[in-house]
């Protein structure tokens, strides 16, 4: 078929990409707030359960963004979220934060930053004295040598959502914090 694109196997059709609104636009809003983070959990769980037992990346990222709402035509997506009446920013990447960008936006009471790299990349991660960051570097030979890694990693993520605090749970992660 001429002119039509065709999309990977690996994407899951079943995940939407249009971004979903977490904010609340008023104070009482606390029970859309929930719904849309409860609809958040069930996608990851449908990507959780997608690569259970696949140590082969493909596709991953662009699945793990839709789930959450984020634009899949970015390298670096970003996603703020109410939870626990905080205001918590969300990145997912295959490249390190720089923690100056975050100051573009409105403060935000904690942000969090997933990169994810098929291939070693250098450390190039950079700290700001204003900015609370904490990011979670998964890659290269490392995310092989771990029982679905991806999986893992959904799963870390949907934990977040309840507890808001991200658990690395497959001790390969490098760890690095702003300020």
């Amino acid at each position: 078929m001429k002119g039509k694109i065709k999309k990977q196997k690996s994407h899951s059709p079943e995940l939407i990409s249009r971004p979903l609104v977490t904010t609340a636009s008023q104070v009482n809003d606390a029970a859309k707030v929930q719904k849309i983070i409860e609809a958040i959990q069930k996608k990851l769980k449908i990507v959780a359960e997608k690569y259970k037992g696949i140590n082969d990346p493909e596709g991953f990222v662009t699945n793990l963004k839709k789930a959450l709402g984020m634009n899949i035509n970015k390298s670096s997506n970003y996603r703020v979220f109410m939870l626990n009446k905080q205001k918590v920013s969300l990145r997912v990447s295959n490249h390190h934060a720089n923690s100056e960008k975050y100051l573009e936006h409105l403060q935000n009471d904690f942000n969090l930053s997933i990169m994810i790299s098929k291939r070693y990349k250098k450390n190039r991660f950079q700290s700001h004295p204003m900015v609370k960051l904490k990011e979670y570097v998964y890659m290269g030979h490392l995310l092989k040598s771990v029982d679905s890694p991806y999986s893992q990693i959904t799963l870390s993520l949907i934990d977040f959502f309840v507890t808001g605090e991200y658990v690395d749970t497959t001790g390969i992660a490098k760890v690095n914090e702003s300020p």
